[in-house]
């Protein structure tokens, strides 16, 4: 006999968290805002499948996972369980630094912002840390430097967690996304605030989305740029511009940098 959860469409979006639902509603919303049609069809197919979570047997890392290893394992236990005493770390000061805020839950933007660099120099230490303990990922990077002692439990106090952003039901967003295209199409190549959210995993979405024409308001696809901003009190910006022309389409990058 089925469950009624068996039902459901999306069972998957009922373990999102507020933003995350709220981001999805709002993605779907506009969507589905286009004419009917096939074109529209395919953009609701490409906002669920980006928003699907990773089935049994992929593998997608993000910040959760980083905080999970963060939360969970500890210098003491490590070093007791091998009867040892840490070993020198091999990654620089400033290698180092970047990975114990990783480790705390901080997206680069926020590795960033705490150590006073721009995110492509984060991204350039971070890249040569796990390079130097052979780690294919952050999590492994953490687990290495954790399992040693570079990382030491009171390393691991994790970041207080961003202020939420503000909810508006999906009608709301597609109005204020008609104002403000409206704006952008008023002013080609100024770069205009659109929406904030409260994670950059949250904000790289619609940003793709406006950069390929999933929304209808920002059609014909390749029309206007999208990117997510360094974060402004916890809350990451998605702003855009009109080009006036079609453009090669590309994923958005955090802050701006290429």
């Amino acid at each position: 006999m089925s469950s009624v959860a068996d039902s459901f469409t999306f069972p998957w979006a009922r373990e999102f968290d507020a933003d995350q639902l709220a981001e999805f509603i709002e993605s779907l919303w506009g969507a589905a805002s286009g004419e009917n049609g096939l074109p529209t069809l395919d953009a609701i197919e490409k906002v669920i499948a980006n928003h699907r979570p990773p089935t049994a047997g992929e593998s997608l890392l993000d910040e959760s996972l980083i905080e999970t290893i963060a939360q969970k394992v500890t210098t003491e236990v490590f070093l007791a369980a091998a009867g040892r005493t840490a070993a020198p770390c091999p990654l620089s000061k400033r290698e180092l630094e970047c990975l114990i805020e990783l480790a705390r839950g901080a997206p680069h933007e926020g590795v960033g912002h705490a150590l006073g660099l721009s995110v492509q120099t984060v991204k350039t230490h971070l890249r040569n840390a796990y390079q130097t303990l052979r780690a294919g990922n952050a999590a492994r990077a953490v687990a290495i430097a954790v399992h040693h002692g570079w990382i030491s439990a009171p390393d691991l106090r994790l970041h207080a967690p961003p202020a939420p952003a503000e909810h508006r039901a999906p009608r709301d967003w597609a109005i204020i996304y008609r104002e403000r295209v409206a704006a952008l199409r008023d002013n080609p190549g100024t770069w205009h605030r659109i929406s904030l959210y409260s994670s950059p995993s949250n904000a790289r979405r619609p940003a793709r989305s406006m950069c390929e024409g999933t929304y209808v308001q920002f059609r014909p696809p390749g029309t206007f740029d999208a990117e997510v901003c360094d974060s402004e009190q916890g809350q990451w910006p998605v702003r855009a511009r009109y080009t006036g022309a079609r453009v090669a389409i590309s994923t958005p990058h955090p802050g701006g940098e290429a």
